[in-house]
């Protein structure tokens, strides 16, 4: 249970992190929305959803 809670702990401050990464970059919607999208998509890339055997 303690290393599942330390698990999703890491992932929501690496998220909120990535977040706050995008938002000091991008100042206008538009980039954000294309920043955000492209990272959203590499790291499901990477991450193995996506990525084909």
């Amino acid at each position: 249970f303690f290393r599942q809670f330390l698990l999703f702990f890491g992932v929501h401050q690496i998220s909120a992190s990535l977040f706050r990464l995008v938002a000091s970059v991008c100042q206008s919607m538009a980039a954000a929305t294309m920043t955000g999208l492209a990272s959203l998509m590499t790291i499901l890339l990477f991450g193995g959803f996506i990525m084909p055997r």
